[in-house]
Parts: structure tokens; C-alpha cells; sequence
């Protein structure tokens, strides 16, 4: 699966949010709390990794 080969790409922490956050469906509150982390953090670190997510998989689109 596409997808799954590029969470690879992402630190553990980045990960980690986006398999609570779309997989798992918790919501930045339960994310946070879980992790001791801010509300904010968890956001940080989605947002991050959807960029980066975005990225690696629009080169693999255009290289296809």
C-alpha cells in the first residue's frame, strides 16, 4: 500500500499522531492526553506530516 510505505517517512512522533488521529479516530484532546503533550503539539506534528506525506507522495505520483 502506497500509503503505508510513505508513513515510513515519518519521524516516530509524526507518525504516531496520524495513526491516532485518521486510523484510530481519536481526536487532538485524547491525543494529547494520551501523550502528555499540548493540543497544539499534536497539531504541530499532523500538519507536519501531512506536508511531508504530501510531498513524498506527489513525487512518487509524478515519477509514475
Amino acid at each position: 500500500n502506497i500509503l503505508v510505505q510513505a508513513l515510513q517517512i515519518l519521524p516516530i512522533n509524526q507518525k504516531l499522531v496520524v495513526e491516532l488521529k485518521f486510523f484510530q479516530h481519536c481526536t487532538f484532546d485524547e491525543i494529547a492526553k494520551q501523550h502528555s503533550i499540548s493540543v497544539n503539539t499534536v497539531k504541530s506534528r499532523l500538519y507536519s506530516a501531512l506536508d511531508k506525506l504530501k510531498g513524498h507522495l506527489e513525487l512518487d505520483y509524478e515519477n509514475a
